[in-house]
């Protein structure tokens, strides 16, 4: 088995090489981060999802790196043109050590 620090390193690079840019703007106002994001829309058949948070459902994954501090529910990522409101942030740990942060967002909340 890989330890856990290339496992990390692998997580995040693949997350780089295949996640988009965006922009992180926090609600409480601090700075805003430019950072790559993961976007991925949720299956129709994905019935969990869809019933929490509706059919046009969005999950969007950023490094835990690249904040540096957790997120806040209302947190907004400009991405793709659009501005996704999250409305739930998941962390995700690699062998007990966070590697990022998964956002749940409803779709765009500009339009």
């Amino acid at each position: 088995m890989l330890p856990v620090a290339s496992l990390a390193a692998a997580y995040s690079a693949t997350l780089r090489r295949m996640g988009g840019p965006a922009t992180f703007v926090p609600v409480a106002g601090g700075a805003s981060v430019d950072l790559i994001a993961g976007f991925s829309s949720v299956a129709p058949t994905d019935a969990e999802v869809v019933n929490a948070y509706g059919i046009g459902a969005k999950i969007i994954t950023v490094l835990a790196v690249d904040l540096g501090t957790a997120p806040d529910k209302f947190d907004r990522i400009q991405m793709h043109g659009a501005t996704y409101t999250v409305d739930t942030w998941q962390p995700v740990y690699i062998a007990g050590v966070l590697v990022s942060y998964r956002g749940f967002v409803r779709g765009p909340s500009d339009g």
